[in-house]
């Protein structure tokens, strides 16, 4: 299961976190920025969360539990969920579906609403959310990919704990769902649930405490496997910029962060972001070009968590934080010149620009970043890994948009990462890494696309 979330601006803003749920996951952070929304709430920001293979909250519930009633058409393949499942998964009827425009996809807007929301939104991290919401405190729209009944199943079950023991999540999550077109409605058979040894659904939701959002999810994947060869055919497919834009566009703000799920904010950025926003407005040609971005370091796991600049600085000089995906890809984040940043403005105080990034490092680079919702969106011909973020970065050069690092904000990512700790799935008897299959892929899509940029540069278009 895949997730793809956005993080909203807080009430005077004008936000997507890119998440991952429990089985191999991708996340992205979407941060959005507007003025309206969430009732009774302090900020109007909102977190949008993708999955690959995941799966969203229930799509039928009474009002208590903030979750958008469905109802169904009458021409819909209709199944029954009876006995140990009632109550705990709804119904997916296709008729209440919409589409992606290549038709690859089965997307579901808005399936769970957040309390706090007035008329709005690989599963193995989503875990990471209740430590996304303690620091960002503001709305967050979900956006989940799931393949299989299992995986929608888990996504139930791990949607009722997290609001069960979060009233962070229950207040401030909305949740949208895709999956693959070509499957039909889920329809759970006897024999399966007996499979699966369980006489008590309601039990399971009680395995762990609530100190324990990680160890249930693994409960549950263990409990409701996706089979091996079913994982690594979503891997080839995995739409990750079809989610980054469901989750992008759900929010309706006018601002937003891209991130992962398990990237964590400083505590406290969606107020110092909304007073940066504010100042913005008040210059007298605000830049419509403009993007933000935010520094993302990986932290030693064994420190921590740094309230300030300071800190984050004194780690990176002992060498106990860097350059997120340094040692994987340096050429991702490079631009961004963490060297520079370390160096100046080390005190807190206000949001502002610190430094513009590097131009000569920008072929590659896929930052994270503030900006307004109107920069061009994810190309979706992009499926699987590779370059998904930097062809977005590309077209928004190509745009005329102008990238300047903000300062002393910054988000952490647990772990110093390295090729070794990185998941490489095979293809069962071909023996081939099917990420750098993709990569490989995506990189010659990559190229073409480079020359139609040019080519629209060269005829106005952009």
């Amino acid at each position: 299961m895949e997730l793809a979330t956005f993080m909203c601006r807080p009430r005077f803003w004008s936000r997507y976190l890119h998440i991952l749920l429990s089985f191999s996951v991708l996340s992205v952070f979407l941060l959005f920025f507007h003025q309206l929304r969430p009732r009774g709430h302090e900020f109007v920001s909102e977190m949008i969360l993708t999955s690959w293979s995941g799966s969203a909250r229930e799509v039928g519930a009474d009002s208590t539990t903030g979750v958008l009633p469905i109802v169904f058409p009458h021409k819909d393949k209709r199944c029954s969920f009876t006995g140990s499942l009632e109550g705990i998964v709804p119904e997916l009827p296709v008729g209440r579906a919409r589409y992606d425009n290549r038709r690859l996809l089965r997307i579901y807007d808005y399936i769970r609403i957040g309390n706090e929301w007035e008329d709005l939104s690989s599963l193995d991290r989503i875990y990471w959310l209740p430590q996304v919401l303690e620091k960002w405190r503001g709305p967050l729209s979900l956006a989940v990919h799931i393949t299989s009944e299992e995986e929608w199943l888990v996504l139930n079950l791990y949607t009722r704990f997290l609001e069960r023991c979060f009233p962070a999540f229950r207040d401030q999550v909305s949740v949208h769902l895709a999956l693959p077109a070509s499957l039909g409605p889920f329809c759970f058979d006897e024999d399966k649930i007996v499979a699966w040894n369980i006489t008590n659904f309601e039990e399971v939701e009680f395995q762990n405490q609530c100190h324990e959002p990680k160890e249930y999810m693994q409960f549950l994947m263990d409990a409701f496997p996706t089979t091996h060869k079913d994982k690594l055919a979503l891997k080839e497919v995995y739409p990750q910029n079809h989610m980054r834009n469901i989750a992008r566009k759900a929010c309706g703000t006018d601002w937003t962060y891209s991130t992962d799920v398990d990237i964590i904010p400083r505590d406290g950025m969606a107020e110092m972001l909304q007073a940066f926003y504010d100042e913005l407005q008040m210059l007298s040609t605000p830049c419509k070009k403009c993007a933000f971005v935010i520094p993302t370091f990986e932290l030693d796991e064994g420190k921590s968590f740094p309230k300030t600049k300071h800190d984050i600085v004194h780690y990176f000089r002992s060498g106990a934080a860097r350059q997120f995906h340094g040692r994987i890809f340096d050429t991702g984040h490079k631009a961004t010149n963490y060297n520079l940043w370390a160096t100046v403005n080390i005190e807190d105080g206000p949001v502002k620009v610190s430094h513009k990034v590097i131009n000569s490092q920008t072929y590659l680079y896929e930052p994270f970043y503030v900006s307004s919702d109107s920069i061009p969106p994810f190309d979706e011909r992009f499926l699987g890994y590779g370059f998904t973020r930097n062809s977005q970065f590309q077209e928004a050069l190509y745009a005329g948009w102008n990238f300047s690092v903000l300062t002393p904000v910054f988000s952490v990512h647990w772990g110093l990462q390295s090729p070794k700790t990185l998941l490489f799935p095979k293809k069962q008897g071909i023996g081939k890494n099917v990420r750098q299959e993709q990569t490989s892929a995506n990189s010659k899509l990559f190229n073409k696309i480079l020359k139609e940029m040019k080519l629209k540069k060269q005829e106005g278009i952009f």
